[in-house]
């Protein structure tokens, strides 16, 4: 690799600056601010939410085709994750409208096709 191309992989290099997730998947609420440090360790017991984590970076990057049918915590009705990559900042609000049985009315406006 060449050092010109070395400076062009660096320059869209993306870093996790700080994520918080509220209400989404399995993990209640987190927030994960790596600073310098390259590694950051996500570690607990099996259900802790760990890959939820994981995945709430994922649905936050890939939008609705990475959302699982079941995205918010249970038992809530509005969750969401904000990912900082320096750069690209996403915000992504996840929210639950119930309808009744049969109803085959629009989504509202930033509700997610899956959830009507």
């Amino acid at each position: 690799m060449t050092k010109e191309t070395m400076e062009q992989t660096e320059a869209l290099a993306l870093r996790v600056i700080s994520l918080k997730v509220q209400n989404t998947l399995r993990v209640k609420a987190v927030e994960i601010k790596p600073g310098d440090d390259p590694v950051v360790t996500i570690s607990g017991k099996n259900g802790e939410g760990k890959t939820s984590v994981v995945r709430s970076m994922l649905m936050s990057v890939r939008g609705a085709k990475a959302f699982p049918k079941e995205a918010l915590h249970r038992g809530t009705l509005k969750g969401g994750t904000e990912l900082d990559l320096g750069a690209i900042k996403i915000k992504v609000i996840t929210t639950f409208e119930f309808r009744a049985l049969g109803d085959t009315g629009t989504c509202p406006a930033g509700v997610a096709d899956f959830f009507c």
